[in-house]
C-alpha cells in the first residue's frame, strides 16, 4: 500500500508543479492587466526572442522566467 501511494505521488507531482498559477503573463495581452511600471517590464519579458513568461509577485530580477515547463 505504501509503495502504491509513493508511485501515485511520483506520477502526480510533475503535474502539480507545472500548473499555471494564474498571476503570470505569457503574452502581451496578458500584460495589459498590470499597472504601467509593471506592464512595461512584462512586455519586455514576453517579447524576448526565446519564449518567457512574467511573474509579478516574484522578487525583482526573478520575475521573467523561460517557458521550460516550470511555473
Amino acid at each position: 500500500m505504501r509503495s502504491l501511494l509513493f508511485a501515485a505521488a511520483l506520477l502526480t507531482t510533475p503535474m502539480v508543479l507545472a500548473h499555471p498559477t494564474g498571476d503570470e503573463a505569457r503574452s502581451a495581452a496578458d500584460c495589459a492587466k498590470f499597472a504601467p511600471p509593471m506592464r512595461g517590464h512584462c512586455l519586455e519579458c514576453v517579447a524576448r526572442p526565446r519564449p518567457h513568461h512574467f511573474h509579478p509577485g516574484a522578487p525583482a530580477g526573478a520575475r521573467c522566467r523561460p517557458n521550460d515547463g516550470t511555473p
